[in-house]
């Protein structure tokens, strides 16, 4: 019986399961809606697949792909500062072998459930293996486990699924979360090494 990352990743803590349903878009709330939120993904897409590019470019595209016709200046200001944040952490490479963006993941989890879900971003150089997730919600003010705790339990689990397929290995496994808001990175404690 599958169940979704991010469901699990809500419901862990209150005790509950969901099942993950039929496959549909993943919910991007953020600071303006899903559909901005789908926009900033997506062009973050467009300039990862083709880095002559330029974010207000990558936005006016993925806008006219999504439907997007408000908040353009907002969704322009967050592809840039997330793309900065991508450069300055050497994640600004168009996918192959070594990057992915929407990297599906599944694995065996609790009482013969199946957890399914995508990470925004998979990485590997540098000896580490590099899991984010985007996020268009307001930056939290205090650390980001205390702000949004299931997005931190998200990222995590992506980590978990990582481990589990063998993919970590003896690299040094980042879980985060990039706030386009303020175009920061926020990394969260990795799950354990076992597994």
């Amino acid at each position: 019986r599958p169940v979704s990352v991010s469901g699990e990743a809500r419901t862990e803590r209150a005790g509950a399961r969901e099942d993950a349903g039929p496959a549909a878009l993943k919910p991007r709330e953020g600071r303006y809606g899903s559909l901005f939120g789908s926009t900033v993904h997506h062009a973050l897409g467009l300039l990862l697949r083709d880095p002559a590019l330029d974010p207000a470019e990558a936005v006016r595209t993925a806008a006219q792909r999504t439907g997007l016709a408000e908040h353009l200046d907002e969704a322009r200001a967050d592809v840039s500062r997330a793309w900065q944040a991508l450069r300055a952490e050497g994640l600004a490479r168009p996918p192959g072998p070594d990057l992915q963006m929407e990297y599906p993941l599944a694995g065996a989890w609790e009482q013969g459930t199946l957890l399914a879900g995508y990470a925004d971003l998979v990485s590997v150089a540098d000896g580490r293996l590099d899991v984010l997730d985007f996020k268009t919600d307001a930056p939290p003010a205090a650390s980001v486990e205390a702000a949004y705790p299931e997005y931190a339990s998200q990222v995590r689990l992506y980590g978990v699924l990582l481990r589990a397929a063998g993919l970590v290995g003896g690299r040094r496994l980042r879980c985060g979360l990039l706030f386009t808001a303020d175009g920061t990175i926020r990394w969260v404690e990795p799950p354990e090494q076992a597994g």
